[in-house]
């Protein structure tokens, strides 16, 4: 992973002390205005994280372009990043389904957070502020000011997991969580292996935009997710098993676009055998139900 050239002054335990920050300020202040503001408090709340990423940087005395490196991405590169924006949100969709089942007492989460993003809003506002402002503020905090403080470690896996559990605990949802905690670590192996913002930066775009797609169209939103409930554990485990088991093949293809240097033949092989895992065990969860 690239080293700042004050990497020093980047300790591995601020991340975590910014980390506890954020999710003070998450629990609190954000939460506040978005109950009183609505949707402007959403906002405020994606610009005070782009204020808190450039502040630490600032604070660090670290060049801007090191700690939020943006270069225009070539057309692998961009290609590979749609890749995993589509494998991140099958196995995000099959993190949801196993968190409903095992959680079903916070199911009203999904209902409250969907009526919020994805009612009384026009397309165009909901892509801004749902898909564009998030891909940036976010991006510019966790895979640039947070990431940054973790560039020495000598695990990319490590950092990859950390980060992954830091995003998670950043969207304050028990059943979203695990989902969020993959998106997370996804774009944090973007940023490693590229060491390029734009790059996690238009996969997070791209992941978010799915949902407000598929979020506008829902209608009734809560209908459609107690809908969802009303489907017996192993058929909805089963069917999210089935609906994500291209999701392993398609995060080696995206790998494979997106850092060609390190990407090893074997990895088809296991991508295919996790493929096939998940259809099978999807199949039988489904055949089992009925």
């Amino acid at each position: 992973m690239v080293k700042l050239s004050n990497q020093e002054a980047w300790r591995p335990w601020m991340a975590f002390a910014l980390e506890a920050v954020v999710l003070v300020l998450m629990v609190t202040a954000c939460t506040a205005m978005q109950v009183m503001w609505g949707w402007a408090g959403l906002v405020l709340t994606e610009l005070l994280c782009l204020a808190l990423a450039v502040g630490v940087a600032l604070g660090h005395k670290t060049p801007l372009r090191e700690v939020f490196p943006l270069q225009a991405l070539s057309l692998r590169e961009a290609f590979g990043g749609l890749v995993f924006a589509a494998a991140t949100m099958m196995l995000a969709m099959l993190a949801n389904g196993i968190s409903m089942v095992l959680l079903p007492q916070f199911f009203g989460e999904f209902t409250a957070i969907g009526d919020f993003l994805y009612v009384g809003q026009s397309l165009p506002v909901m892509v801004l502020v749902i898909a564009v402002l998030p891909a940036i503020c976010e991006e510019a905090l966790y895979r640039g000011t947070i990431l940054s403080h973790l560039r020495s470690l000598k695990s990319e896996w490590l950092v990859v997991l950390i980060m992954g559990a830091f995003f998670g605990l950043f969207h304050v949802s028990v059943l979203k969580f695990l989902s969020t905690a993959i998106l997370g670590g996804m774009l944090s192996y973007l940023m490693i292996k590229r060491n390029n913002l734009a790059l996690p930066m238009l996969t997070h775009f791209l992941y978010n935009l799915y949902s407000v797609v598929v979020g506008s169209m829902s209608g009734d939103v809560g209908g459609s997710l107690d809908a969802v409930q009303s489907i017996p554990a192993l058929q909805l485990i089963g069917s999210y098993c089935i609906i994500s088991s291209l999701a392993p093949v398609l995060l080696v293809l995206a790998a494979r676009l997106v850092d060609p240097e390190g990407h090893k033949g074997r990895r088809w092989l296991i991508g295919g055998l996790c493929s096939v895992a998940l259809a099978v065990t999807g199949a039988l969860c489904v055949a089992a139900s009925m």
